[in-house]
């Protein structure tokens, strides 16, 4: 048995879609693996991403964002990131790095755990400038 569609109901399905349509565009900032060198990645195209923000991997790893070129992105991973290729892509997800004190003293944390962290993520943001730096050198005198 065939059943016919009415012309009032696509109205009223073609009504409830307009109704339901928001005009409020996401625009979702992707980009895509250029390198992934011992725990630090490189993204190019994240024109919109900021230090400390986190990125999303495709593989669901988590990075921070602890350098920014004109055209790269560079990103610390907190995760194993063995998947995670070149021309894979990565997407910025709007949220800042932070530690909660509550979860940090409730965890058992001392202030000097947390502070040695975060001396050692300076570090490797330091080395991240002396590796960017040998490679301008590098490119300069290769010319």
């Amino acid at each position: 048995m065939t059943q016919m569609i009415n012309d009032q109901d696509i109205l009223k399905q073609l009504e409830k879609n307009m109704m339901d349509f928001s005009s409020d565009p996401k625009v979702l900032n992707v980009g895509t693996i250029a390198r992934n060198t011992d725990g630090v990645v490189t993204i190019s195209g994240l024109s919109q991403v900021g230090v400390g923000e986190q990125v999303a991997f495709a593989d669901g790893t988590l990075g921070v964002v602890l350098g920014l070129d004109e055209d790269d992105a560079s990103v610390i991973l907190l995760g194993n990131g063995d998947k995670i290729r070149e021309g894979d892509t990565a997407k910025r997800t709007g949220k800042i790095l932070s530690i909660m004190w509550m979860k940090v003293c409730s965890a058992g944390l001392s202030v000097l755990s947390v502070f040695h962290l975060m001396v050692k993520l300076l570090l490797i943001k330091a080395k991240l400038c002396r590796l960017r730096k040998l490679r301008l050198v590098s490119l300069i005198v290769n010319q």
